[in-house]
């Protein structure tokens, strides 16, 4: 067997100085990965397959080195642990070796191939895609508090007015809804869209209604059209259908019409940027505001991580393992 792949194998045995090469360049490209992260965000996608080969390679190696110290390979998997997993390959590194060699089950053996095709698949993956957690309620109805999605990582290439989209700001991601693309016109009034001077249709199709509760592991409330309610109450907002030319369409919702973000002065949209906006119209931070007052502004396509696909999962609950509060019917759910 060739020392490559050996080197992902669970068979065989691991020396301590081999070990220890293969946590030491671990380290290193999760280094690598950070410093990535910060310097060019929009590439670092392309570290994750290597990311995820000196994963499979630091955990195949940890199983190997417990074998050879005649210990079991089930400690391997504290080396997957982020961060503390570090700590736990230089103890399996440094571990003496002894005269006998214990073995893995078959069974074992075959879990941990299992899990290591996860990994490499999920690695590969996110190359494309990347997942997604709605933290507010800007982007209500279309996106609730605690929805889990995954969104496509073409950058700007090919998207369209009326596109959600998620972009990289202020040091996280956020997501919108593209208003208006390079050169276009772009206004509100009254809460009303215009584009190049024709207002979109908006359409009302009643209420929205929830329970005012904490929403999401961060416990936001809602703001509601109904005046201030207490817990348990019903916060209420107006709904409407917002309709394009071409025939997209889409709910957005409204809770007054004298916010401030509601009359906004016509704007030609600058090459190479995009106009934003979140479906909660009186409740998002978006193009309408200035970075300098933390809004997103006119967007470039630099900015642009790519389109929201589809809701994989969603919790109403605050936290995504408390499975009894999952909105099942939210689940695989497209995103329009």
């Amino acid at each position: 067997m060739g020392v490559g792949v050996h080197l992902f194998s669970l068979r065989g045995i691991a020396t301590p100085l081999q070990a220890l090469a293969v946590v030491l360049a671990y380290v290193v490209i999760l280094v690598l990965v950070q410093v990535m992260t910060s310097l060019s965000p929009a590439n670092v996608r392309f570290m994750y397959p290597v990311f995820g080969l000196a994963t499979i390679a630091m955990l195949t190696t940890s199983v190997r080195r417990l074998h050879h110290a005649g210990q079991t390979g089930r400690w391997a998997l504290l080396t997957l642990i982020p961060y503390l997993g570090i700590g736990v390959g230089f103890i399996i590194a440094g571990l003496p070796q002894r005269r006998t060699h214990l073995n893995a089950h078959n069974l074992a053996r075959f879990a941990g191939y299992l899990g290591i095709m996860l990994i490499l698949i999920w690695s590969i993956w996110r190359v494309s895609y990347a997942p997604y957690w709605i933290p507010s309620e800007s982007m209500k109805p279309t996106l609730l508090v605690g929805d889990y999605l995954v969104a496509g990582q073409a950058g700007a290439k090919d998207i369209l007015r009326g596109d959600v989209i998620v972009i990289r700001a202020h040091g996280q991601s956020v997501i919108k809804r593209v208003i208006a693309m390079p050169s276009d016109r772009v206004a509100l009034q009254n809460g009303q869209v215009l584009i190049n001077g024709a207002p979109l249709l908006q359409l009302p199709i009643g209420r929205f209604d929830e329970v005012m509760a904490p929403q999401g592991p961060d416990a936001t409330r809602p703001r509601c059209e109904n005046g201030v309610v207490g817990d348990g109450a019903v916060c209420s907002k107006s709904r409407y259908r917002e309709v394009w030319p071409n025939g997209t369409e889409y709910e957005i919702l409204n809770i007054e019409m004298t916010n401030f973000g509601d009359t906004f002065a016509e704007v030609t949209v600058p090459a190479d940027t995009v106009f934003v906006l979140g479906d909660n119209r009186d409740n998002s931070i978006d193009s309408r505001y200035d970075r300098a007052v933390l809004g997103l502004g006119f967007v470039p396509f630099g900015d642009v991580v790519g389109p929201a696909k589809r809701i994989l999962f969603s919790s109403s609950g605050a936290s995504l393992w408390t499975v009894w509060t999952w909105r099942w019917d939210r689940l695989f759910r497209a995103i329009r």
